[in-house]
C-alpha cells in the first residue's frame, strides 16, 4: 500500500516530539535527567501502595495510608522545584503527550469504519426494561410510556423474580417479534464476579457506593469473605482472582484510558479480564497494565466460573444476582443484528499501541509503496 502524506507527516511529528520530550530533560538536567525518572517512577509507585493499603485496611492505617497517597506525587514535585528543573519535568511530560497523541493519529489513519446499511421499520418491536436500572430511571423518565407511544411491546423485567432474558427474547421472537430492544441491567453486556459483585448485593449499595464499597473492601480484597474463584477460559486456569470481568467482546486493553470501551461487537469472543493482586508489591505490578503479573486479559469462546461455595454472587450490568456453580459464560457469533439511529455517532477507531517500527516506516516511507 502506499502511505497518505498526512500519516507520513504525523508519523514524523511523532518521533520528533519523542526526540524532543527526551532531549528536553537530557539538555536541561544531564545525567540528573535518571533521578528525575527515577524519583517520578518512585512516586507512583508508593502512591499505588499506598492506595492498596488504604482499600485493604480501615481505621488509622488507612488514614495514614491516604496521607500518604497524596504525599508521594507532591514530594516528588518538590523534589523537581528543589533541583530547579519542574519545568523541564512538566514540558517534556506535556511533549510525552503530544507522542501518543500524534502517534495513536498516524496508526489509525485510514482505518475503514463499519457503514450500517439502510434497515426498513420494525412491524413488531419488543423492549425489555429493567425498573431498577440506574437509580429507577426507567420510570422516571417514562421509558415504557414512550416505547409504548412508538409502538412497541413493553416487557418489564422483575426484579424481585429474576427471569432468564434470553428465554424472555426467545418468546418473543417465537411470538413474531422483529426487533428486540433493550433498558438496563438486561445481561447482554458483562458479568462480574469477586469483590464488585459482593459489593453491589450490599442492600446499603444503592444508596452510598463509596461508603459501602469502603467497608467491604478489606476482607473481599484480602480473601477474608466471599467466595474463592476459579476461572477457566479456553486452555487458561486462574485461581482466586479478586474481580472477574467476562464481557460479550473484550474490552481495550492497550493502556489504562482504553478499559472502558470496546473496539468491535461483531468479534464472536468473550472479553475476559481479572484481577489477581495479594500484596501490596503486586499491586504496584499493576502499574505494568497487561504485562504485569496481577492482570490477566485473555479472550476465549466460553469461560467457566467455579468456587467451592457452590454458588457466587454476580453483577449484571449493575444489578446483583446470586448464580449457582459452575457459572457457565458462553457466546453466539453473528447472533444478532443491530439498529441504530440514523444520525448516530460513529465508533471511533480502536486506539492503537504505539509501535515505533511502523511510525518510523511511515515517517521515512516517502510515498513509497509497502
Amino acid at each position: 500500500m502506499t502511505h497518505h502524506p498526512d500519516r507520513r507527516w504525523t508519523a514524523g511529528l511523532c518521533l520528533a516530539f519523542g526526540a524532543l520530550a527526551v532531549l528536553t530533560l537530557l539538555l536541561a538536567a544531564g545525567f540528573r535527567s535518571i533521578t528525575l525518572l527515577a524519583a517520578g517512577t518512585l512516586a507512583l509507585a508508593v502512591t499505588v501502595v499506598a492506595l492498596w493499603w488504604a482499600l485493604t485496611h480501615r481505621g488509622l492505617v488507612r488514614f495514614l495510608s491516604g496521607i500518604l497517597a497524596v504525599a508521594a506525587p507532591v514530594a516528588a514535585a518538590m523534589y523537581y522545584i528543589a533541583m530547579g528543573l519542574l519545568w523541564a519535568v512538566l514540558l517534556s511530560a506535556a511533549l510525552w503527550t503530544l507522542t501518543v497523541l500524534t502517534g495513536r493519529a498516524a496508526l489509525s489513519a485510514g482505518t475503514p469504519a463499519t457503514v450500517p446499511a439502510p434497515a426498513p421499520p420494525a412491524r413488531r418491536p419488543v423492549v425489555f426494561m429493567n425498573p431498577r436500572s440506574g437509580g429507577g430511571k426507567v420510570e422516571r423518565f417514562h421509558l415504557a410510556d414512550k416505547a409504548r407511544g412508538l409502538g412497541a411491546d413493553v416487557v418489564l423485567l422483575d426484579p424481585a423474580h429474576p427471569a432468564g432474558v434470553a428465554a424472555l427474547a426467545a418468546e418473543a421472537v417465537a411470538a413474531g417479534a422483529d426487533l428486540l430492544g433493550v433498558a438496563g441491567g438486561d445481561g447482554t453486556q458483562a458479568l462480574v464476579a469477586g469483590a464488585y459483585a459482593a459489593i453491589v448485593r450490599s442492600p446499603a449499595y444503592r444508596d452510598g457506593k463509596v461508603r459501602t464499597s469502603l467497608q467491604l473492601l478489606p476482607e473481599l480484597l484480602t480473601h477474608h469473605q466471599g467466595p474463592r474463584l476459579s476461572v477457566r477460559a479456553g486452555n487458561v486456569l486462574i485461581e482466586a482472582p479478586q474481580a472477574l470481568l467476562v464481557s460479550n467482546n473484550p474490552y481495550q486493553g492497550g493502556d489504562p484510558s482504553g478499559f472502558g470501551r470496546r473496539e468491535r461487537l461483531d468479534a464472536g469472543v468473550l472479553g475476559v479480564l481479572a484481577v489477581t493482586v495479594d500484596s501490596a508489591a503486586q499491586a504496584a505490578g499493576l502499574l505494568r497494565g497487561r504485562h504485569g503479573p496481577g492482570l490477566s486479559m485473555l479472550t476465549a469462546s466460553e469461560v467457566v466460573i467455579d468456587s467451592e461455595c457452590g454458588e457466587i454472587p454476580v453483577g449484571v450490568d449493575g444489578e446483583a444476582l446470586t448464580l449457582p456453580t459452575p457459572v457457565i459464560c458462553g457466546i453466539q457469533p453473528g447472533g444478532l443484528r443491530v439498529r441504530v439511529p440514523r444520525d448516530h455517532r460513529m465508533t471511533p477507531p480502536p486506539r492503537p499501541r504505539l509501535d515505533w517500527r511502523r511510525l518510523s516506516h511511515l515517517a521515512f516511507s516517502h510515498g513509497r509503496s509497502v
